[in-house]
């Protein structure tokens, strides 16, 4: 009976224990959580001081895309910007960051490619129809992916996200990751919705704004001819 009632007594020991390791472990989790989340808030909040108080397209485009790079949520992000006249979305920003949180401003590779909007790409897709768009690669091989237009350097998953006001879209985020991050992914761009409404605001004020001292200095120049 008394090793009995000494073998219970080391259960008992151990189930507290193992309890309280849960409990700990559950709290460092909720630490980890909570601070994401105002890491996340905080970038938010800058980007949306730079998108009120900017009308530099330019600005705005390093403000979100960095912002957001650095906050964690995606491993590369690039920006395209559509051009209605041109019927296509073109690459403006290509910014990926290393394991360490590090942003490579050196690495270009993408500035520069184009999406025709009348094209079969997730990006064109994103364009008509104001929804992000969601591609898995499955198992194709790199090479193969590199030749894809939805590809995003090694990532499985591909996704292209409008930023858009009403059913106008102004541009398209277009980042990737790993299956085991999709609904990670997705929860952050459900979570950016209202702050790429104000973007994509932002973006159209700027554009327009730079229509108007492009032809206010057409004018200027022929009026001193």
């Amino acid at each position: 009976d008394g090793d009995v009632a000494f073998l219970e007594e080391i259960a008992r020991m151990l189930s507290a224990a193992m309890t309280r390791v849960e409990d700990l472990r559950d709290l460092h989790i909720t630490r980890e959580t909570l601070a994401t989340k105002m890491q996340l808030l905080e970038a938010f909040e800058r980007i949306a001081d730079a998108v009120r108080s900017s009308l530099d397209i330019d600005h705005i485009l390093d403000s979100l895309g960095e912002e957001l790079t650095k906050a964690r949520l995606f491993r590369r992000l690039m920006i395209a910007l559509v051009d209605e006249d041109a019927q296509a979305a073109t690459v403006v920003r290509d910014i990926p960051r290393d394991d360490e949180g590090r942003i490579h401003r050196d690495d270009l590779a993408a500035v520069g490619r184009r999406y025709e909007l009348d094209g079969s790409s997730s990006v064109a897709v994103a364009v008509r129809t104001a929804q992000t768009q969601v591609v898995d690669h499955g198992g194709a091989r790199a090479d193969m992916a590199r030749r894809n237009p939805d590809a995003v350097g090694n990532e499985r998953i591909a996704y292209a996200i409008p930023v858009r006001t009403g059913a106008t879209v102004i541009a398209v985020l277009i980042t990737g990751g790993q299956p085991d991050e999709q609904e990670a992914t997705l929860n952050a761009i459900e979570a950016m919705s209202g702050l790429l409404a104000q973007t994509a605001l932002a973006l159209d004020h700027a554009r327009l704004h730079a229509r108007v001292a492009t032809i206010g200095a057409q004018h200027a120049a022929q009026a001193e001819i």
